[in-house]
Order: C-alpha cells, then sequence, then structure tokens
C-alpha cells in the first residue's frame, strides 16, 4: 500500500513558513479554530502532515511529537502517536436537534 519512505513522510511537516503562519493564526482566532487544533490545546505548536494536523512539540499529558490527527467534524476524529506507541478512532451518529432528540 505505502513505503516505509511514504509512511515517515506523512509524519513530517508540509507547510510553507507562510503558509504554516495563515494556519497558527486560524488555530488562535477563527471560530473554526477548534476544529483545526482537533481538541489540542491552544498555542500547542502544530504544523500539517500528509494527512492532518501534526503537533511539532511534545504536548504534556497528551500527545507526543509528531503526532499525526484529523477531525472530521463533530463526529469523527483518529489520531496516531508514533511517539508514545498508540493510536485511535471515534466515531458516532449526529442528529439535527428536533422532534426525539434531547436537547441539555
Amino acid at each position: 500500500m505505502t513505503g516505509r519512505d511514504t509512511v515517515d513522510d506523512m509524519f513530517e511537516q508540509h507547510l510553507s513558513p507562510d503558509a504554516a503562519a495563515g494556519h497558527k493564526a486560524a488555530k488562535a482566532s477563527t471560530p473554526a479554530g477548534p476544529f483545526f487544533r482537533v481538541g489540542l490545546p491552544v498555542g500547542l505548536e502544530a504544523g500539517y502532515g500528509l494527512g492532518g494536523l501534526l503537533t511539532l512539540l511534545d504536548a504534556e499529558g497528551w500527545y507526543g511529537e509528531r503526532t499525526l490527527t484529523w477531525g472530521g467534524g463533530h463526529t469523527f476524529t483518529w489520531f496516531v502517536d508514533r511517539k508514545n506507541d498508540w493510536c485511535g478512532a471515534v466515531g458516532f451518529g449526529g442528529r439535527e436537534r428536533g422532534e426525539g432528540c434531547l436537547s441539555l
């Protein structure tokens, strides 16, 4: 499917310096910021690998450096943390608020 070199390349920063600056600003100051951050804390150094958000430093108590993660809106997310040797995926079905739904 993919060679070792391709997999290693997925976990490298692929944003140019200008794109990285725009990405950082979008994560910090736009309403879409939480979606770009995929649950990571504000201010965490992150870039973009081939396929998702890439942590550039360790996040204490969270992901290791070079973790690749992606969130598909409110109903799906996955991560691969090669440094700490763990990964995960979570998905659930969502419905619009309305009849038959409980609003909290």
